[in-house]
């Protein structure tokens, strides 16, 4: 898997590279629809317990095994509710687009959904398969023909997953990158915009931190060096941003001085006053490594992160009083606790509260 467009830009020079790419290569694009709402809890459940009969060797994971994992999951797909119209509603297939976890069962259901796919993808034929949770790219070197072939069965044994492909051989979009290839197999790579709803909007971008408009603009030129293959390119999207940074009325010398700080830490001074491709080859190296490193730093935190034991305690507290709550978990601990405080090393404290559901709901 992975995170956003830009990640598929390295697969795809190296596939030109090996001279994989052929006139005929096919470019294909499949966007699997609804995923929160048309799978149901049944085919969830049974993904997962796949997932863990293949993948998981230990007999507990974190103190609990197999068992007790799939029914605290059905338990949890059988207690969703939602307010509409102000109704209670039980939902009784798929889940809330805010749950992670939800999130994580569907991907480890289209894991599975996919394996067709990835069957013709091995290391034989040295294709590109990339997904990015409902988003899938992939070359192909075989007839249109048999590729929805292979689409009609996988319909017929699954049904549930509805998609929008595209298959295309001189130029595609997929999540945030313009694919193109150019006579002899040569490829061009850039960012793409819709300008039927995109005309100069702030730059939406995946996995930021931070919503301040310095690192936005950051990220932004970040993500250009990234997708833009060629300097021109990369040009134009600098042109892109500052324009979408002027039209939501920052100043001028704001957007200037973060392009030039930009440029100055990855050591590119000479990007600004010289029309360079390999000026721009070295900074698209220092950016990917920065890139590179900074995700690796993400994942071991995420992995640390993992490592950490969660309490949760229950309450009947609602609305602003939850708040309060969180800001001193302790107070709900036996006092024991209070009188050693070592003992709560390494372990954090969750409130969870009541829903705070309208007066007037039934």
């Amino acid at each position: 898997t992975i995170d956003n467009g830009a990640d598929l830009i390295q697969r795809l020079e190296n596939y030109q590279e090996k001279d994989y790419l052929q006139s005929t290569t096919y470019f294909i694009t499949l966007h699997i629809k609804d995923p929160y709402t048309s799978i149901t809890h049944a085919q969830l459940l049974h993904t997962l317990k796949c997932f863990l009969d293949d993948f998981i060797r230990e007999e507990t994971i974190q103190g609990m095994n197999t068992m007790a994992i799939l029914k605290l999951t059905e338990f949890l797909l059988q207690h969703q509710y939602f307010v509409f119209d102000n109704r209670i509603y039980q939902q009784v297939c798929g889940g809330d687009t805010g749950l992670y976890f939800m999130e994580l069962l569907i991907d480890i259901y289209l894991f599975y959904w996919q394996q067709p796919l990835l069957r013709l993808d091995h290391q034989d034929q040295h294709e590109i398969f990339v997904r990015c949770f409902n988003d899938i790219f992939l070359t192909w070197n075989e007839s249109k023909e048999k590729f929805h072939e292979l689409l009609k069965t996988m319909n017929n044994n699954d049904s549930s997953i509805q998609y929008e492909v595209n298959v295309q051989t001189k130029e595609i979009h997929y999540l945030d990158v313009e694919i193109h290839r150019h006579h002899h197999s040569t490829l061009q790579t850039r960012v793409y915009h819709d300008w039927k709803y995109q005309p100069y909007v702030l730059p939406t971008l995946h996995g930021i931190s931070s919503i301040r408009p310095s690192n936005t603009l950051r990220m932004a030129l970040v993500r250009a060096v990234l997708c833009c293959s060629q300097l021109n390119d990369f040009q134009e999207e600098q042109q892109y941003i500052k324009y979408s940074f002027l039209f939501h009325q920052f100043s001028f010398s704001f957007i200037h001085q973060h392009i030039e700080d930009f440029f100055l830490d990855f050591n590119a001074f000479d990007l600004s006053s010289y029309h360079d491709q390999a000026t721009y080859d070295e900074l698209r190296r220092q950016v990917r490594q920065w890139n590179q490193q900074t995700r690796d730093e993400k994942r071991n935190r995420l992995d640390e992160a993992q490592k950490q034991c969660i309490w949760y305690i229950h309450s009947k507290l609602k609305g602003f009083a939850v708040h309060n709550a969180k800001q001193n978990p302790t107070q709900f601990l036996p006092r024991s606790f209070h009188d050693d405080v070592n003992s709560l090393d390494g372990i954090k404290i969750e409130i969870v509260g009541i829903p705070n559901y309208p007066l007037n709901t039934k």
